[in-house]
């Protein structure tokens, strides 16, 4: 399933990966670049369907497998919702993995394979014509929906018409709005057709939206508009049981509202194997760490997620019980400031640069992240963010700038590390007092109840900011609520916040972060409100919105560099954002699981869910 929220790009990108050992715990670390490893990927699962006499990838399987087994897996959020078009909670997309595949997925090296597809295509297979403005995509044959309906090219066009209808946001816009048309000239061939050059386009644009068949009962009839207002607009189609349009390897059986969610396999899947591994996969809810971490010691659940690194302590403790495991991933821990003029009736002083950069400098990012994570210097130097693009001694993120070493500084003229201290702090006053704001305020600082680490970290900021004469006032909530839809009455999307402190989750590929930072993505200014819509600071700074543009319709790769690296110095020279420190995803398991991977692109281990069995 694809994840679009605090969600590859070019297909030859490469990420530079060093390893990192913790003590007693397992970092899940690949090189990556090699250019065949989507061939190798195919090749290793059709030599072990020739040897089962079973197709791979989605050819006719002369056997289903049979399932059994149990395997439990946890997180201590629930979803909001299972739809995926009204969630934008990462929690959702971990289970939703279950239900869906994608065209393509992103696999533990970070990198494309596909799955409903049957290849990637390039300029060297013919898949890639017209100067990058015609691709071609096969898909796999005998692929299913859950009603049994064959999935085709057409339902893939539909898809796309979906996420074209304004009524979605549309949920294609800044992606696959950049596809002019979809040919469709037998059942499993499509051609896309560009406008533009679109740089990141198998990630963004083919792979941007979700498919849907044509025709489902009581919902809709080949009508796009129909089919998006029922899924995008309809609380009530939920997908909370087995009646709703899935083409993964199992589907809901049963749910229970914040306790437990039974998924099925699905008995027409056929396309990453010959059918589901698993008699039954229950995701069990616990609602805090403490009884997450409790429930892996007693063996009560087998794979949890949604750590960080200040949890790692109490992981360690319970070694003998389950095996921690770590992967560098594209996580950026920061705070969001909203620059809207007004806020509750009043001047918002963070509509103010000076303001901002006086906060900014005020932090003592290194102190942030000792304190909270319980790291020592040489840890909070190497994974302290400065900007969204990882850049840490394990993961290098594609056209991550790394002349933003610090926090931009206008006294000095410099980006200054040591920030919360010295120079940093000294300068932070001085920028205060030039405002309107200088004899201190208020701010309402927003981040998920029941996180203890971004308590701590609340806790030293407020200290930290207390010198400017800055209070907070501390509004916690759960995920649903946080960072829920408009509809639900979410309070980033609806900009009920002055300081949000929040994870981006994201992909390789630059591109995606322009949903969070370009001007037309701001919600609170729409009649139509889309997930994709998640500008929660709505900063209208024509700097940033020129950058995305010129980085994404360009194949040049220096063209790129420069387009992204004037973002990533916007960004902190303006102070929209203050980032804290690039995470890692952290999950535990059992030893039951297996294969059992940690992936760079996701918060949780079930990329591959369709994969999973029980170990003899």
């Amino acid at each position: 399933m694809s994840l679009r929220t605090r969600s590859i790009g070019l297909i030859t990108s490469v990420l530079v990966l060093f390893s990192l050992v913790f003590s007693g715990v397992a970092t899940n670390v690949n090189a990556a670049g090699a250019r065949n490893h989507t061939s190798k990927h195919v090749a290793k699962h059709v030599t072990k369907a020739k040897k089962t006499k079973k197709a791979a990838f989605g050819t006719a399987c002369k056997k289903a497998n049979k399932q059994s087994g149990t395997i439990k897996f946890s997180d201590w959020q629930f979803p909001d919702t299972m739809n995926p078009t009204q969630s934008t909670l990462a929690v959702t997309f971990w289970i939703l993995n279950a239900e869906f595949d994608a065209l393509y997925g992103f696999d533990n090296k970070a990198k494309l394979f596909p799955q409903i597809a049957s290849d990637i295509p390039t300029v060297k297979n013919g898949g890639i014509k017209n100067g990058g403005k015609t691709w071609t995509v096969h898909l796999k044959k005998g692929l299913r929906w859950s009603d049994g309906s064959p999935e085709t090219a057409a339902d893939v066009k539909f898809g796309w018409q979906i996420g074209m209808d304004p009524i979605t946001g549309p949920l294609c816009s800044g992606s696959c709005d950049a596809i002019s048309r979809i040919d469709t000239p037998d059942q499993y061939t499509l051609v896309f057709h560009f406008k533009q050059a679109y740089a990141p386009a198998l990630s963004y644009a083919i792979n941007g939206f979700t498919i849907w068949p044509q025709k489902w009962p009581n919902a809709w009839n080949g009508d796009a508009h129909a089919a998006a207002v029922k899924l995008y607009q309809d609380p009530k189609f939920n997908f909370e049981d087995d009646t709703y349009p899935t083409n993964g390897a199992y589907q809901i059986q049963s749910f229970a509202n914040n306790d437990r969610i039974v998924l099925k396999p699905m008995k027409y899947y056929r396309g990453m194997n010959c059918g589901a591994m698993l008699q039954n996969l229950i995701f069990a809810f616990y609602s805090s760490k403490d009884g997450l971490i409790a429930a892996a010691a007693r063996k009560e659940t087998d794979v949890t997620e949604d750590y960080t690194v200040a949890d790692i302590p109490a992981l360690q403790k319970n070694k003998s019980a389950f095996k921690t495991v770590v992967t560098p991933s594209f996580f950026f821990e920061h705070l969001e400031f909203n620059v809207d003029k007004q806020y509750n009736g009043n001047p918002n002083p963070l509509a103010n640069r000076n303001v901002r950069l006086a906060l900014a400098l005020a932090i003592d990012k290194y102190g942030v992240i000792k304190s909270s994570l319980s790291a020592n210097d040489a840890v909070a130097k190497g994974i302290a963010s400065w900007s969204p693009l990882v850049n840490t001694p394990r993961l290098v993120q594609p056209f991550a700038y790394k002349k933003v070493n610090g926090q931009w500084d206008p006294m000095q003229k410099k980006y200054d590390p040591n920030t919360g201290t010295g120079k940093a702090l000294a300068d932070a006053k001085a920028l205060l007092a030039k405002t309107p704001f200088k004899n201190g305020f208020k701010l309402d600082y927003v981040f998920t109840a029941g996180n203890p680490t971004r308590q701590a970290e609340a806790a030293v900021i407020q200290n930290n900011w207390a010198k400017l004469g800055v209070s907070l006032n501390i509004i916690n909530g759960p995920a649903s609520k946080v960072y829920g839809s408009w509809d639900t009455g979410g309070i980033l999307i609806h900009g009920q916040f002055q300081v949000a402190e929040m994870a981006f989750i994201g992909k390789p590929d630059p591109d995606q972060v322009k949903f969070n930072l370009q001007s037309q993505y701001c919600s609170r200014e729409h009649t139509v409100h889309a997930a994709i819509d998640e500008s929660y600071s709505c900063m209208h700074d024509k700097v940033l919105d020129k950058a995305f543009d010129q980085g994404a319709s360009s194949f040049s790769k220096k063209v790129r560099a420069k387009a992204y690296a004037a973002f990533q110095a916007r960004l902190n020279q303006q102070a929209y954002w203050v980032g804290l420190y690039f995470r890692s995803g952290i999950d535990t398991t059992d030893g039951k699981v297996k294969p059992f991977k940690g992936n760079p692109t996701q918060l949780g281990s079930t990329w591959n869910i369709y994969d999973w069995s029980l170990r003899a």
